[in-house]
């Protein structure tokens, strides 16, 4: 007869446990989870914040621990707060790229590049990604007002772009509050061009999760 053994219960991670993990790491976020450094123009959220939002949670976590081999493309990472909380967590340091437009803030430990994401992503060659994330910048109803065309479009390039360093079968997370029409468009227009594109919002409705299916998917 097989013997069997009861596994020990593993913690979850979630936005309690993250925000007490964050508090030990940054002391900046100990009363709130909302930072902007001193002349700074842009503003950053803390760990637990992504997790709240579904940017990132137990599974995404514990797929890239699991695999080292699998990398993870960060775009609009400022100062890394959810990146180095996630090598804190047993993801590979050298599997992580950040990419953000501001260089002040980026920690030089990490592997990084510094361009807008809204122009061209030269800088990253032919690199594939098996996860891309957009924690920070993806305010299109801030950086477009109420121009819902320009809105629409600026969300299509993103997208495009960040689906050409996916690698098959990868996954875009975008932090984003696009409205379920905008969605409709954006998923039309990839079709119209012969990309099937599978774009989903997460139960915060915070977060999208975006994936490119083949054609042989229903």
């Amino acid at each position: 007869m097989r013997e069997t053994y009861q596994q020990e219960p593993r913690e979850q991670y979630n936005a309690d446990s993250i925000r007490e993990i964050e508090k030990e790491m940054f002391p900046e976020f100990k009363d709130d989870d909302l930072l902007q450094p001193e002349g700074n123009i842009y503003f950053y959220w803390a760990p637990s914040w992504h997790f709240k939002s579904e940017l990132m949670t137990d599974e995404v976590v514990r797929n890239l621990v699991s695999d080292d081999s699998k990398k993870l493309l960060s775009m609009g990472s400022g100062p890394a707060h959810l990146e180095r909380l996630l090598t804190k967590l047993g993801v590979k340091k050298e599997n992580i790229t950040l990419v953000d437009i501001d260089p002040r803030d980026v920690p030089p430990d990490f592997t990084s590049k510094i361009f807008d994401m809204y122009g061209e992503w030269a800088d990253l060659g032919d690199e594939l990604y098996d996860l891309i994330i957009f924690p920070e910048s993806v305010l299109p109803y801030t950086k477009f007002k109420n121009d819902e065309e320009k809105i629409i479009d600026g969300a299509y390039k993103l997208i495009m772009s960040a689906l050409s360093h996916l690698k098959p079968g990868g996954t875009i997370r975008m932090s984003c509050l696009l409205n379920d029409r905008d969605i409709e468009t954006i998923t039309k227009r990839f079709a119209y061009e012969g990309k099937k594109i599978d774009i989903t919002k997460t139960k915060s409705r915070k977060t999208l999760v975006i994936k490119e299916l083949s054609p042989t998917n229903d």
